[in-house]
C-alpha cells in the first residue's frame, strides 16, 4: 500500500468512527433526557435539532422509551410533530417514511389533528403501497379519535376550514376513496 491510500484508509476509519461515537451520544443523551424528562431545554435541543437522527435510531431502545416519553406530553408531541413538518424534507424514501410513521403513531391524543393534516398534505401521496396504506391506516385511526372526542376539542384540533380544506385536498388528488 502506498502512503496516499494508507491516509484514505485512515481518513474513511476516522470518519466511521467519529460517526459511530455520534450515534452512540445521541442514543445515550436520549437516555439521559428520558430520565430528566423535566428539563425541557435538553428534550426541546434534541427534539428540534436532531429530528432526523431520532428517526433513523428510533429502532434502538432508548430512543423508542425517548419518542415515548414526548408523546406523554401534549406540548413535547406537538414539538416533536413541528420538528417533522419544518425538519424532515426527505420523507420520499421508503425506509425513512417508515420509521416517520412508526415514530408520528403514539403522537399525543391532543395533536391528532395536526398530525391527520401532515399526513393528508404530505405523506398519504406516496407512491410506495404499503406506506399508502400505513399512512391511510394511522389517518383513519386519528379521524375516529376526533369524532369520538367532543365537539368542541375536535374544532380545536382541526378547524372546520381546515377539514373543508382536507377533503378538498383529498378529492383534488383522488384520494377520497380511501
Amino acid at each position: 500500500m502506498s502512503g496516499e491510500e494508507d491516509t484514505e484508509l485512515a481518513s474513511k476509519l476516522g470518519m466511521c468512527n467519529r460517526e459511530i461515537v455520534r450515534r452512540g451520544a445521541l442514543i445515550l443523551f436520549c437516555d439521559y433526557v428520558c430520565q430528566n424528562l423535566h428539563d425541557s431545554e435538553h428534550l426541546t435541543w434534541l427534539v428540534v435539532n436532531h429530528i432526523q437522527d431520532l428517526i433513523s435510531l428510533s429502532h434502538e431502545p432508548p430512543v423508542q422509551d425517548f419518542v415515548s416519553a414526548v408523546h406523554r406530553n401534549s406540548a413535547a408531541s406537538g414539538l416533536f410533530l413541528q420538528a417533522i413538518q419544518s425538519r424532515c424534507e426527505s420523507l420520499s424514501a421508503p425506509t425513512t417514511l417508515r420509521k416517520t410513521l412508526q415514530c408520528l403513531e403514539g403522537i399525543h391524543l391532543s395533536q391528532s389533528g395536526a398530525v391527520l393534516t401532515l399526513y393528508v398534505d404530505k405523506l398519504l401521496c406516496t407512491p410506495f403501497r404499503v406506506l399508502a396504506r400505513m399512512v391511510d391506516t394511522l389517518a383513519c385511526r386519528r379521524v375516529e379519535m376526533l369524532l369520538a372526542a367532543n365537539f368542541q376539542s375536535s374544532v380545536a384540533q382541526l378547524p372546520v376550514e381546515e377539514l373543508n380544506r382536507v377533503q378538498e385536498h383529498l378529492q383534488s388528488r383522488g384520494l377520497a376513496h380511501r
